[in-house]
């Protein structure tokens, strides 16, 4: 092992022992059985049942992984402890996922290690549960919206890009407040939680914070990456231009025309009369308010009630009238 790889495992194991450190883990270390060699433990500081985890650290993926697991598993029964894992800065094959709860000795990404210390991975299962309750997860009306260079992409596949690959640690999400902005970033978290269950050493998932001030969500930090936090910005206001120049990335909502609402509608499982009675209030609020677009102030988000009969991401559709709005909030017939 040359300098540079002993200074490098030197460093991820201090990372290692910093995490478990970091959420109520005693660590340890004894001499390994060859020369040179240090054993790791980390056990927690309380609990009724604490069991100990041997770990160490791989500079590269064994040739043959499930011969490395097996040797890996007798090591783990020789030290005594209850676990065992390898950790690895780097990725593992493909198809490769550590099974925390049925196997006793695992290889793991320092990635996920990480991300299932801190309770992070926990999050991200609930949030995917959740989603599915509330929400007909095939039924959110596309959005597009329009980068800082001007460039304009489905907003759901830019927010994904840009938190696995893309610069910066801050994204801001502008549009008018109920125009559906937590809306697009609820579905990201949603599809990213659906990519970790099948890849969870190497997708980056994202952890929904409504409570921050500061941020909505964000993607966890790990080992040689800042967290990535993603704001909701209004699109005017003061101290918008501010705030705008304190963010590294920004994508701006465009609002759906009539016509890709309308056919994004007449895509859904509705019944027609349903459909029916979503037009004909459209129609009436363009009569009331002369306006040829959703692009208009005198709009408003149209809530839930309007449909109860009808499981839909209603948050994103931007049918809305701040007058006589409670005259279309009435059932389907």
């Amino acid at each position: 092992m040359s300098e540079n790889e002993r200074r490098s495992r030197a460093e991820i194991e201090q990372t290692v022992a910093s995490v478990f450190e970091s959420v109520g883990y005693e660590v340890s270390q004894s001499v390994g059985s060859q020369p040179g060699e240090v054993d790791w433990f980390a056990r927690p500081k309380t609990g009724l049942e604490r069991p100990t985890t041997y770990w160490k650290v791989w500079d590269t993926c064994p040739a043959v992984l499930d011969d490395a697991l097996i040797e890996l598993e007798e090591t783990r029964k020789g030290k005594g402890a209850d676990r065992a894992l390898a950790v690895m800065d780097g990725v593992l094959p493909v198809g490769y996922a550590a099974d925390l709860q049925g196997r006793p000795s695992n290889a793991i990404t320092l990635h996920r290690l990480i991300i299932e210390l801190r309770g992070f991975a926990d999050k991200v299962r609930e949030q995917k549960i959740r989603y599915e309750a509330e929400n007909e997860p095939n039924q959110l009306l596309p959005r597009r919206g329009r980068s800082k260079g001007g460039e304009v992409s489905d907003a759901v596949a830019y927010v994904k890009t840009w938190l696995q690959h893309g610069d910066g640690k801050t994204l801001a999400i502008l549009a008018p407040q109920y125009s559906g902005r937590s809306s697009v970033i609820n579905r990201v978290a949603y599809e990213l939680a659906l990519e970790f269950d099948k890849d969870p050493e190497n997708v980056i998932p994202l952890v929904l914070e409504s409570s921050s001030p500061s941020a909505y969500a964000f993607a966890p930090a790990f080992y040689r990456r800042g967290a990535r936090t993603i704001q909701l910005m209004d699109v005017e206001g003061e101290g918008v231009d501010d705030k705008r120049s304190g963010v590294d990335s920004v994508l701006e909502l465009i609002e759906p025309t009539y016509s890709e609402i309308e056919e994004w509608f007449q895509a859904q499982s509705l019944a027609p009369e349903v459909i029916e009675l979503l037009f004909s209030a459209r129609d009436e609020v363009v009569r009331v308010h002369g306006v040829e677009s959703c692009n208009s102030p005198e709009f408003l988000t149209l809530p839930r009630c309007f449909m109860p009969s009808t499981r839909l991401t209603t948050a994103s559709l931007p049918l809305r009238t701040r007058e006589n709005i409670g005259e279309f909030h009435r059932s389907p017939p």
